[in-house]
């Protein structure tokens, strides 16, 4: 008696293997690129209104100093010297930023399963 059942080949089982692994790949590279997708749309928005609650207060800054110093232009002078101070401070530490910005690209390419 022969049974009713038999396995598949074996190329068959490979077949099926390499088919849901290329499934899985192909869902985990889509998780990967919509997280980085994701973190980089809120990051750009969140600088967008960084930035211009950062004109807003450098215009306000520059207008108080301009009060204080009762010389618009003397006002908004101070204020530029001020953004070239912390430019040149910010050159300083351009290589630590830098990595410090490296190593978090690179956490989130490889971060397994968890969404932060």
């Amino acid at each position: 008696m022969e049974p009713t059942h038999t396995l598949p080949p074996i190329y068959e089982q490979v077949k099926e293997y390499l088919e849901t692994k290329h499934k899985l790949l192909k869902l985990e590279a889509i998780d990967k690129t919509s997280a980085i997708a994701a973190e980089v749309i809120t990051s750009l928005t969140i600088a967008a209104f960084f930035l211009i609650a950062f004109i807003v207060f450098s215009l306000t800054l520059a207008l108080l100093a301009a009060h204080l110093l009762h010389s618009d232009w003397e006002g908004f002078c101070c204020i530029t010297i001020l953004y070239v101070f912390i430019t040149l401070m910010i050159s300083l530490f351009k290589v630590r930023l830098k990595n410090n910005l490296i190593r978090k690209f690179i956490e989130i390419i490889f971060r397994k399963g968890t969404h932060k």
